[in-house]
């Protein structure tokens, strides 16, 4: 079984998907833009 991790955006641009699902989970608690930030921190 094969299996491919793309979490840093070089295949796919998954931020976005990341944000939106944080964002549900976390609710009004923490802006999207917060969170995208800190996303892309390596």
């Amino acid at each position: 079984m094969n299996i491919l991790w793309d979490f840093d955006g070089t295949l796919f641009d998954t931020y976005p998907a990341y944000t939106m699902m944080l964002s549900e989970i976390l609710g009004d608690s923490v802006e999207k833009q917060e969170i995208y930030k800190n996303l892309k921190i390596s």
